[in-house]
């Protein structure tokens, strides 16, 4: 796994300030960009966290597959801007994962970029 690093500013957008055009998705996917996990610059409250049935708190990383279970709709970050997260490409999501931000591929399930602790 790899280290975590400092997070960056999100690509496209200034941070906290909502993006033009949220719906305009990057169409592909550039790993080098997205493959990273960053410890979070800033937390966020936004209520409880209803995980399912056995969660037991696990520390992902680009490259994981995530169990479908855990990146449904109920756990999609949609306004993922709120909280300076990246707009996700085409075919990626932001899920909560207990106090992290997991950016996955809904079809595979692949963890593409981690931000460690957004949530508290």
């Amino acid at each position: 796994m790899a280290a975590p690093e400092m997070e960056r500013a999100p690509m496209a957008y200034p941070r906290f300030e909502r993006p033009q055009g949220t719906q305009t998705r990057p169409s592909q996917l550039d790993r080098p960009y997205y493959n990273h996990n960053f410890n979070a610059d800033r937390t966020y409250h936004i209520g409880p966290y209803h995980p399912p049935r056995g969660f037991q708190y696990r520390r992902w990383a680009y490259g994981d597959i995530l169990p479908g279970i855990f990146w449904g709709q109920d756990y999609w970050l949609t306004d993922y801007w709120l909280f300076g997260l990246d707009v996700p490409p085409v075919g990626y999501e932001w899920v909560r994962y207990g106090p992290d931000a997991l950016l996955v591929n809904i079809t595979t399930g692949e963890v593409i970029q981690v931000v460690y602790g957004r949530f508290f």
